[in-house]
C-alpha cells in the first residue's frame, strides 16, 4: 500500500515527484491520499491526485482531461477555467472513489477569531509605494529598482508595505519600520502568550528576528535540519515564546497547539498556505480560542490579498 498524507504536494502533473508516485502507483494495489486542501487553486489540481488513485475516473491524459472539461483564456490562452457542466460533474466523478468529512463534524475544536488591524504608511513609504504601483519604478535615497511586468510590480509592492524592497543589485533597502512597529504593539498587548509570526520575506524574517532576540524562534527554510528541529521544540516546549515561519516551510503537517495566537506579518495568494498555516495550532489538542491577526498596510496591496 502507498498512503499520501498532503495530497496536494502531487497537484502538479509535472513535478518530478508527481511523475515518479504516478509511475510506482500502477505497480501497488492499494492506494489512499488525504489532504485538507486537494485542489486550492483551480479543478485542475485534482486530476494528478485521482489518478494516483483510480485512473478511469479523471483518465489517463493530463491534456484529454483539460481539453474536454477546461477552456483557456487571458493573453496567450495561459488561463484554463472550467467549463458550466464541470461544476456538477467534477463531485459525482470524485465520489467514486472519494469522502470529505468536515472538521466541525468529526472534531470537537475551540472557536476561530479574524483580526485585521491596520496602519497608515509613513510619507516616505507612501511615496515609494506610489511610485511603484503608477510608473513600475522606485528611486530613492540613490537605489532603484524596477517592476518589468505585473508579477514583479506586485512583488515591489508587497516588499514596501512591508517596509523595504529590493533594488537592481539584489540588496534589501529599508525603506519604513511601520509594520514592525505594529508587529510589537500587537505582541504587547496579547502579553506572555506564544505566537507564530507568518512572514512571506526573508527580509521580515530578519527585522522581526533582531526585534525579538533571544526569545524567538525560526523555520524558513534556510536553516539546517537540526536548527529547524530545536526551533520547533524550543517552541512547542516553551523555552522561547515565538515561533518566525514561513508557510512553505512550517505550514504542513506541525502540530504547534501550545500557541493560540497567529499573526500574519505578510500574506501571499496561495489559499491552500493561508489554510494550511491556520490549521498548524487549530487541531487535535487545542483546547483555546485561536486568534489570527493580520498586519496590513491601508488602502494597498495588502487589503487586496486579504
Amino acid at each position: 500500500a502507498i498512503i499520501l498524507d498532503e495530497s496536494s504536494k502531487i497537484k502538479s502533473p509535472k513535478s518530478q515527484v508527481t511523475k515518479f508516485l504516478l509511475a510506482l502507483s500502477s505497480k501497488v494495489p492499494h492506494r489512499l491520499i488525504m489532504s485538507g486542501t486537494p485542489a486550492p487553486n483551480t479543478p485542475l489540481e485534482y486530476w494528478a491526485q485521482m489518478k494516483f488513485v483510480e485512473p478511469s475516473i479523471l483518465g489517463n491524459s493530463f491534456y484529454a482531461f483539460r481539453a474536454t472539461h477546461f477552456y483557456s483564456t487571458g493573453f496567450g490562452g495561459y488561463k484554463w477555467l472550467p467549463k458550466q457542466q464541470l461544476t456538477a460533474l467534477l463531485p459525482k466523478m470524485l465520489a467514486q472513489r472519494s469522502f470529505s468529512i468536515k472538521k466541525d463534524d468529526c472534531l470537537d475544536l475551540p472557536e476561530q477569531t479574524f483580526q485585521m488591524r491596520k496602519y497608515i504608511m509613513e510619507p516616505d513609504q507612501a511615496a515609494v509605494y506610489r511610485q511603484m504601483a503608477r510608473q513600475n519604478i522606485i528611486n530613492f535615497k540613490n537605489s532603484t529598482t524596477i517592476g518589468v511586468n505585473e508579477l514583479s510590480k506586485i512583488m515591489k509592492l508587497r516588499q514596501v508595505t512591508a517596509g523595504f524592497f529590493i533594488d537592481e543589485f539584489g540588496n534589501a533597502k529599508d525603506v519604513s519600520d511601520g509594520k514592525l512597529k505594529l508587529l510589537k504593539e500587537t505582541l504587547e498587548e496579547i502579553g506572555g502568550e506564544q505566537a507564530i509570526i507568518w512572514c512571506q520575506f526573508h527580509w521580515e524574517i530578519e527585522k522581526i528576528r533582531e526585534m525579538l532576540g533571544a526569545d524567538a524562534g525560526v523555520v524558513s527554510g534556510t536553516e539546517s535540519p537540526a536548527e529547524r528541529q530545536r526551533a520547533i521544540e524550543d517552541f512547542t516546549n516553551k523555552r522561547i515564546r515565538y515561533l518566525i515561519a514561513h508557510p512553505r516551510s512550517a505550514g504542513h503537517g506541525l502540530t504547534l497547539v501550545n500557541a493560540s495566537y497567529a499573526i500574519y506579518f505578510s500574506l501571499s495568494y496561495s489559499f491552500e498556505e493561508e489554510k494550511q498555516s491556520q490549521d498548524r495550532i487549530h487541531r487535535i489538542g487545542q483546547t483555546r480560542k485561536t486568534t489570527y491577526i493580520y498586519l496590513v498596510a491601508d488602502k494597498t496591496i495588502d487589503e487586496k490579498i486579504f
